[in-house]
């Protein structure tokens, strides 16, 4: 075993840890609470064993301060753990390869735990603006860092130090050197490294603040020295910032020097002769997994005589009570017993029960892969009889239970909580109801409730004891895919109590759902609190707020909502006895571009007993403009402040108005060409220059691509600046790197018979857009306009005609990203497309979730996609097609998910291009096509993963999943087709095949993995279409090729006779399979099975 230390001896590790410190009229659209008008409803790959070295020091320059071994400190150090520490051997390598061995850092004052990055939505290192939200909680003081106040947020969530785990993927790291500089680049999202957030333009050089950069910025660039890092921006900027992990081992953070708060000292100062004693809490180690394997754990306490409270839900049905549950693969329900669904498919029960599912998926079978979304009842009988479903709800949570890191799908409820629950870092999706709270308190954080056939989140109660609510960092959007018939349906999220609540609302997205983004009902009044929350895009309201008894609305942060089919925010309230309402803007509020009013206010009380007093208070804004009526008041009512609104478009008892700011057309200019200045009014954030001779000056990234040019980057607007009806960069064309600050939204051109072909085009090798997890999207008639544009594509070729887009759509582009000639996308949410991301020639997506389009992604010729969510889109999530004879397409999908794709077709599975749902890839030439870490489930337009070639094929297919399909999982259809199946290869409960092979001239298919085709229609079909052609299966030693328990056949062969010879099958090495459900032609080729288990 060996650790590798970036300290100047693995003696002075402990040497300098000693030494140092170890511490429409205004009623139209509101809905009334069902409370008061309606009956209550009821309720990677081992790392390689290598000496790779990494620098420790390069800031020890005075041999005064050198370390008594007298070493270079520009030499790298391996230190093998097995041997003698003073006889650690020394070897030098200046520049490790990229990506050879992946590193593990671990805090030396931390000995088991190691830094972890997830997802911006889950535990460990934020990525990029996404964690804007998190960092605007955790901004320190100005005194942060003077020893009398707190290091560390109280209650901070990010743990971005975890248990050391070998088998993590998210705690790899790949460590560069260049020059004086370390880069650690993670593992899961290669191109990224861990470097300091920055907020607003401004780079956090101090807190709990970190996510992952660009590895080509220099805000990547870590500086080491005495064991510990500086962040070498910070440097630059005046700031002495050491990494440093917290006294409980959760977080990391940057700490200044104590001594250097409120004078900035030089770079070399601060680490040379005048440097204050690295800490422990700064020291780290580099160290591979063999390393961390040997890891004993130690216990925390004496052992215990109870038996262990750790366990695993090993089938549907299970309750656990006060104990600790984890997952340890997907749950897959099914059970046909019985005339009534089950309750739960798995219970939780008491405050100390935790169901942690490691982000596997519990799901159940049923019928069609939209029958939960459409399941209109929860009674039990029907639930089992008419939806074909087995249970009520997915996770059932009572009195105070929690789960965490869990993705539900298939239920009539996800999630249901009783008596108190906490739902956290989880995935709720097609669903009817995401999660559902029947008279009961609940906390939902760092969750997805999104594309959900009903409701995001229902909170529901005839009860008039006090609720508590609070849900952070959530995103609720794209609810309301089912069936429903009255406006309480398709909410994000729908509230209705009839005692008093507090609600906390903070960091929430709901966008794009059939209802209102939120509807809040407390009729006992309360405190509600909204804080930097969006809920725009909706087919209804934005936000609705009723309250018939005293209550206080604070709303804090930055409010947006925009572009609803009805209004922005809406307040009523009624009978409130004399009590008042107050509803206080601390924070900005933007309510344009409504289709009704951008706010209602409706003071219904007839004794006129009550006010409802509206302030905005200093520093605070609600500006609400372009609408059909920016405000509509009625009632006894107060307005303090300013409100900007046009005084013309106001109605009732309404504030008088401060004007909105014009709204400016979009510039005729165009975007400056990267490397250039940008257009006028457009300003560029650029990095502070270094402190000329005091700072390390940046050192090339040679480790990487080359260093782009520089990027023009474009300040965000803010949403209480003038807004534009659309953004400036529509249907602009871009060479360089391009990269977005907000959202892109256009509204097109309404003039002229057809849609433009692209609403942003990048073109060339060096073009990229890095959209930072903004919106790319266009203005729609409808939130489901791009994904019935479908029975406009080519169900051939997937092209739209730009006539039929215009007129029957309704939209102004086909294309969202147009990438030309190698252009890149990376980190873009593009929605309401008929084809969200086009591919010409040859391109690359990254790190992105294209939703909502009618094709996802599509490309005439060679594509790479990686790191990319292509869900929920109308027709085809991947379409790669190319009819040119001599060249050879290439294809590349790795760590990608293309599911539930097909939304508006109703077609029967089909073995054809036409037939595909999730990704199809066709070539009349020849072609190289890899799946790598693929998923592609519950299409519902036949097959999950397509692949034909008119010529030869070579085909690889590594870790995919492809089951739950309407039709076929697998499709090959090709000549001369060469398939590889490594990994684990699963395509189950498909409704046809589980692999199909198409064969016209000779196929291999080579089974180096474990192949599981189980319960399908059929589980293995392979058809030869020529005279003496031949299909091979081979299963290598080590593999595995099981196919059980399908409906009719677990294989079937099919070679058509001609005049002058017939096809053929042949079989070699171990197939699993039920030998009476081998069904082949007259030439009798079958393998023999051995039993199924």
């Amino acid at each position: 075993m060996r650790a590798i230390s970036l300290l100047i001896g693995l003696l002075a590790v402990f040497s300098v840890a000693s030494a140092a410190d170890e511490k429409p009229s205004i009623a139209t659209k509101i809905s009334p609470p069902r409370q008061v008008s309606s009956e209550a409803s009821a309720a990677d790959e081992d790392p390689p064993s290598s000496a790779t070295k990494i620098n420790p020091s390069a800031a020890d320059k005075n041999p005064s301060t050198s370390s008594a071994t007298k070493i270079n400190p520009r030499q790298l150090f391996t230190f093998d753990s097995t041997a003698d520490e003073n006889t650690a051997s020394k070897a030098a390598k200046n520049s490790p390869r990229p990506h050879s061995t992946p590193y593990f850092i671990a805090p030396i004052s931390c000995p088991q735990d190691c830094v972890e990055y997830g997802d911006s939505s889950l535990t460990g290192i934020i990525r990029g603006n996404s964690g804007a939200a998190r960092i605007s909680t955790l901004l320190q003081s100005e005194n942060a860092f003077v020893p009398t106040a707190p290091l560390f947020e109280p209650g901070s969530t990010g743990e971005t130090v975890q248990a050391c785990d070998a088998d993590n993927v998210h705690q790899r790291w790949y460590v560069h050197e260049i020059d004086d500089f370390l880069k650690f680049e993670s593992a899961t999202n290669l191109g990224e490294c861990l470097g300091p957030s920055s907020f607003e333009g401004e780079l956090m050089c101090s807190g709990e603040l970190f996510e992952l950069v660009p590895c080509h910025e220099s805000a990547s660039e870590w500086y080491p020295t005495g064991g510990g890092f500086y962040s070498a921006e910070c440097l630059r900027i005046g700031h002495s910032s050491a990494l440093m992990v917290s006294d409980d081992c959760t977080e990391l953070a940057l700490s200044e020097f104590e001594h250097d708060v409120g004078r900035r000292r030089s770079a070399f100062n601060v680490l040379g002769n005048g440097a204050a004693p690295i800490t422990r809490s700064q020291m780290f180690m580099l160290v591979e997994s063999n390393y961390i394997e040997g890891i004993v754990p130690v216990p925390t306490s004496a052992p215990s005589s109870e038996p262990s409270t750790a366990h695993i839900v090993k089938e549907c049905g299970e309750s656990f009570t006060n104990v600790e549950v984890t997952l340890a693969d997907n749950l897959f329900c099914q059970d046909d017993a019985g005339d009534e669904a089950q309750e739960c498919a798995v219970i939780l029960d008491g405050p100390e029960a935790h169901l942690d599912c490691q982000d596997y998926l519990v799901h159940q079978a049923s019928p069609a892969s939209e029958s939960a979304l459409n399941c209109t009842t929860i009674d039990p009988t029907e639930v089992k009889q008419e939806c074909g479903l087995n249970y009520l709800a997915g996770i059932c949570l009572q009195n105070g239970a929690k789960v965490s890191h869990c993705k539900v799908e298939q239920f009539p409820q996800g999630i249901r909580v009783i008596k108190g629950g906490e739902v956290m870092h989880s995935k709720i999706t097609s669903n009817r109801v995401g999660i559902f709270a029947n008279a009961s308190d609940m906390s939902i954080s760092n969750t997805n409730v999104r594309h959900n056939g009903d409701i995001g989140i229902e909170a529901y109660s005839t009860d008039i004891a006090p609720m508590n609510f609070a849900l952070t960092n959530l995103d609720t959007s794209r609810n309301g895919l089912g069936r429903f018939d009255d406006s309480f349906h398709g909410t994000g999220i729908y509230i209705d109590v009839a005692g008093k609540c507090n609600a906390n609302f903070e960091d929430i997205t709901s966008r794009y759902n059939k209802g209102s983004g939120m509807y809040v009902s407390c009729l006992g009044g309360g405190d509600i609190e909204l804080n930097d929350t969006t809920t725009s895009n909706n087919d209804d309201n934005g936000i609705e707020i009723v309250v018939f008894s005293e209550a206080t609305i604070d709303l804090e942060g930055t409010i947006t909502s925009k572009y609803n089919g009805g209004s922005g925010m809406v307040l009523f309230t009624s009978e409130a006895n004399g009590e008042d309402v107050a509803l206080n803007v601390k924070g900005h509020v933007n309510l344009d571009w409504n289709d009704d009013a951008g706010l209602v206010v409706l003071n219904s009380n007839p004794s006129n007993t009550t006010t409802v007093g509206l302030v905005v208070d200093e520093g605070g804004s609600l500006q609400s403009c372009e609408n059909e009526y920016d405000i509509q008041a009625s009632g006894d009512l107060t307005w303090t402040g300013d409100f900007t609104c046009d005084q013309d478009k106001v109605e009732g008892n309404a504030p008088e108005c401060v004007p909105c700011p014009l709204s400016p057309r979009p510039p005729t200019q165009s975007p400056a060409p990267t490397g250039t200045s940008a257009p006028t009014g457009s300003p560029v954030i650029s990095t502070p220059a270094p402190n000329a001779g005091t700072a390390p000056s940046q050192s090339p990234t040679t480790s990487f691509a080359p260093t782009p040019a520089p990027t023009t980057s474009f300040a965000p607007t803010t949403s209480f600046a003038p807004t534009p009806a659309q953004s400036q960069f529509c249907g602009e064309t871009f060479t360089g790197k391009f990269t977005l600050n907000e959202d892109l939204f256009c509204r097109g051109d309404d003039v002229g018979d057809e849609a433009q072909e692209c609403m942003i085009i990048l073109d060339g090798p060096e073009a990229e857009i890095d959209c930072q997890d903004y919106l790319v999207h266009q203005a729609s008639p409808a939130a489901d306009s791009a994904v019935k544009c479908t029975e406009y594509a080519s169900s051939f070729t997937g092209e739209f005609d730009p006539t039929e887009v215009k007129q029957e759509c309704g939209l102004n582009y086909v294309a969202g990203i147009c990438l030309k000639n190698g252009a890149k996308a990376s980190h873009c949410k593009v929605e309401q497309f008929p084809q969200g991301i086009r591919v010409i020639d040859e391109g690359e997506a990254m790190h992105s979730d294209i939703t909502s389009n009618s094709i996802g992604i599509f490309a005439t010729f060679s594509v790479s996609i990686s790191h990319t969510n292509v869900n929920n889109n109308g027709f085809i999530g991947v379409l790669a097609h190319s009819n040119e004879t001599a060249a050879t397409l290439r294809a590349n999908v790795t760590n990608s998910e293309i599911s539930r794709n097909s939304l508006a077709s109703q077609s029967q599975p089909s073995d054809s291009l036409s037939g595909a749902g999730g990704i199809s890839i066709f070539s009349g030439g020849k072609c190289k096509v890899v799946y790598d870490d693929v998923t592609s489930r519950y299409n519902k337009r036949s097959i999950g993963i397509y692949t034909s070639c008119g010529d030869e094929a070579d085909i690889t297919m590594n870790d995919v999943t492809a089951s739950n399909n309407l039709g076929t999982g697998i499709y090959w259809g090709s000549n001369r087709a060469t398939i590889h199946l490594e990994g684990n290869i699963i395509s189950s409960h498909n409704g046809d095949n589980g692999i199909k092979v198409r064969d016209f001239d000779n196929a291999n298919l080579n089974v180096k993995g474990n192949v599981n085709l189980d319960k399908n229609s059929v589980g293995f079909t392979a058809e030869n279409l020529e005279s003496f052609s031949s299909c091979s299966v081979v299963v290598e030693e080590g593999g595995s090729f099981q196919t059980c328990g399908n409906e009719e056949y677990d294989i079937q062969t099919s070679t058509y006779i001609q005049t002058n010879g017939e096809g053929t099958v042949s079989w070699t090495g171990k197939f699993i399979c039920d030998q009476t459900k081998v069904d082949v032609d007259a030439t009798g080729n079958a393998p023999n099975c051995e039993p199924c288990p």
